[in-house]
């Protein structure tokens, strides 16, 4: 089973690099979030866009 972590951070890198000044806040959340992830989960993902008001990423 591939660590869903090492995968999100491959996904946040890219996106970073891609639309750096586009992302205020990436993160993650559901099952892995609260300790309750299974065998079976998958990485609940989530970006806030950047309106201007946001530091750097």
């Amino acid at each position: 089973m591939p660590d869903v972590f090492k995968v999100a951070d491959i996904l946040v890198s890219h996106a970073v690099k891609a639309h750096k000044d586009d992302i205020a806040i990436i993160a993650y959340y559901g099952s892995y979030a609260t300790g309750r992830a299974s065998e079976t989960s998958d990485l609940d993902m989530f970006y806030t866009p950047d309106e201007g008001d946001a530091g750097p990423v």
